[in-house]
C-alpha cells in the first residue's frame, strides 16, 4: 500500500473539509485522524472525473461502523460517485464553489495563494505548526532549512531543483492503491 500522502491529500483535502457545514467538517476530521483515508487524488486514469472534485480512497477496516460512514458520504451534497479499486472504496466528492479558486491555484502549484490566514486557522490544531501550513504561508524558514539540508546555494536553486507542478502522483492508478500489484493482473 502506498503510504506516501499525495499533494492532493496534504494541500487540497482541507478545502473539501471546509467546503461544507461544520457537521461534515467534523465528520471528515474524524475520518482523517482515525486514518480512515488512505490517500486522495485529483484524477483517475480510467474514469471521467468532474472538475473541482477530489477522489478519497478509504480503508473500511479503520472504521468502527464503515457502513455509517459510507451512508454519510453518499447522502452528502458533495457526493458525486463512488466505486471500488482492489477492495478499496473510492469516493468522488466535489468542492463547494467558494473553493474553486483554491482548486485552480492548486493546479497551478500556487500553494501560498490557496487559502487565507483566516481559512488556515480553521484547519485545526494539528496543522498549526505543520510543514503544510508553512508551505501554504510561504514561510521562508522552511525554504532556508531545505536549502541548508540539501546543500543547495540559495532559494532559487531550491525552486530549480524541486518543480512542484502537479505530476502523475496526483492520478489514481491501480498501482497507486496497491503498488505490489503487477500491471498484468
Amino acid at each position: 500500500m502506498n503510504k506516501e500522502p499525495t499533494k492532493t491529500l496534504k494541500y487540497l483535502f482541507p478545502a473539501l473539509k471546509l467546503s461544507w457545514d461544520d457537521k461534515f467538517r467534523h465528520f471528515m476530521n474524524r475520518v482523517h485522524t482515525q486514518k480512515g483515508i488512505i490517500n486522495a487524488f485529483l484524477y483517475d486514469t480510467n474514469r471521467n472525473i468532474p472538475e473541482y472534485s477530489i477522489l478519497i480512497v478509504l480503508d473500511p477496516k479503520r472504521f468502527n461502523r464503515y457502513e455509517v460512514a459510507e451512508k454519510t458520504l453518499r447522502e452528502h451534497e458533495s457526493y458525486v460517485d463512488d466505486y471500488e479499486i482492489e477492495g478499496h472504496p473510492v469516493f468522488v466528492l466535489k468542492l463547494s464553489a467558494k473553493f474553486y479558486s483554491t482548486y485552480d491555484n492548486f493546479l497551478l502549484s500556487k500553494y501560498s495563494k490557496m487559502y487565507s490566514d483566516e481559512t488556515i486557522q480553521l484547519f485545526g490544531v494539528q496543522f498549526s505548526d505543520s510543514k503544510v501550513v508553512k508551505v501554504l504561508r510561504k514561510d521562508k524558514t522552511l525554504g532556508e532549512t531545505l536549502v541548508k539540508d540539501l546543500g543547495l546555494k540559495g532559494l532559487s536553486a531550491l525552486a530549480d531543483e524541486y518543480d512542484s507542478i502537479i505530476d502523475d502522483g496526483e492520478f489514481i492508478t491501480r498501482t497507486s492503491i496497491n503498488p505490489q500489484t503487477s500491471s498484468n493482473s
